[in-house]
């Protein structure tokens, strides 16, 4: 699994993005997105995608 965090250039957002590899064939890329840059903020935007094979 390899994650990072990246906060918007402007500080008014922070992007979370994870992906998770399942080999063979089942890789999962989750991406949170929080309009704050506060630590104990929500997170208010959830994107999950999964595809079955990257070569599609």
């Amino acid at each position: 699994m390899t994650s990072g965090i990246g906060i918007v250039p402007d500080g008014s957002a922070r992007l979370i993005t994870v992906l998770i590899k399942a080999p063979p064939t089942v890789d999962i890329v989750l991406t949170l997105h929080s309009t704050s840059d506060r630590d104990d903020s929500t997170i208010s935007i959830w994107t999950f995608f999964q595809q079955v094979n990257w070569g599609d």
